[in-house]
């Protein structure tokens, strides 16, 4: 995929409604050239989707979409096709809307649990930053998410994630204006939090942390920074602290997708996932 098939990639993203960030097209090839791709059909760029391949064992697919006037053509299976060859044998894993779940289904992905969307809207959000100030945990300190080091950044994304991804990490966590913070709990890394900016708002991914107070305290901290809201945050369902975190605070659902894999995913400590990274990139 060419940058220019990125950007109409990322607009027609936006127009399925899908609010992209303002800088995906250029961040999805910073870290996923190999793994874009574009079908053509009588030269013009028609449908886009990617197959991302963390490692040896795991991959991702996303971004999937087919110009409407296009769909239930075949064009869309033939580019599955195509990621299926090039995630060979690795486990693969997909956010699926729910109408498309039944298709994966029939080539091998099987559900797993739900990925669920909530929306910050502004006051929401102040009401929030009021409450957060009459809680504060002094054992827990958040600095700038640059003071941590790569390494010790990438061996603690593990324990949440299904792969090592430094350099995903390197570009995901530093493109331009985002807010990216660090939790320490007694002196140790216990958490952190990318919110990136957005068509409309902002979305938050990731959100890891070893306790909801510590994933709390991130997102406060990081919201008390921020300046476009609302604010948007996918969460696994089966993360029954992260869930209540979303309900104690009145945000509200807006959509869901259900997170299949093909394979067995390499393990990780769900429970501490309060939102993933993206519905694109797993």
């Amino acid at each position: 995929m060419t940058a220019t098939e990125a950007r109409m990639a990322v607009a027609l993203a936006q127009q399925e409604g899908w609010n992209p960030g303002l800088n995906d097209a250029e961040v999805f090839l910073a870290v996923n050239q190999e793994g874009m791709l574009c079908i053509h059909f009588d030269g013009q760029p028609i449908g886009f989707s990617s197959v991302m391949r963390y490692d040896s064992r795991y991959a991702f697919f996303g971004l999937y979409m087919v110009q409407e006037e296009f769909r239930k053509l075949g064009f869309g299976m033939a580019m599955t096709q195509k990621r299926l060859e090039m995630a060979g044998k690795r486990c693969i894993g997909l956010d699926g809307v729910t109408e498309n779940v039944t298709i994966y289904s029939h080539i091998g992905f099987r559900s797993s649990y739900r990925n669920i969307r909530f929306c910050m809207p502004e006051a929401i959000v102040e009401q929030c930053l009021a409450n957060s100030q009459l809680e504060q945990h002094s054992d827990i300190t958040v600095i700038p998410l640059s003071s941590v080091s790569p390494h010790l950044l990438t061996a603690f994304d593990r324990f949440y994630f299904q792969a090592c991804r430094s350099h995903f990490l390197k570009v995901w966590c530093y493109q331009e204006d985002v807010i990216a913070l660090a939790a320490q709990y007694q002196g140790e890394l216990a958490g952190y939090i990318v919110i990136r900016p957005c068509v409309i708002g902002s979305k938050i991914g990731p959100l890891f942390a070893q306790s909801r107070a510590i994933a709390e305290s991130l997102l406060f901290t990081a919201l008390a920074l921020s300046n476009r809201p609302p604010f948007y945050l996918d969460i696994p369902e089966p993360n029954q602290n992260a869930i209540n975190l979303a309900n104690d605070n009145k945000m509200v659902i807006i959509s869901e997708v259900m997170r299949m894999y093909r394979g067995t995913p390499p393990p990780i400590n769900l429970a501490g996932v309060y939102g993933i990274t993206s519905l694109e990139m797993g």
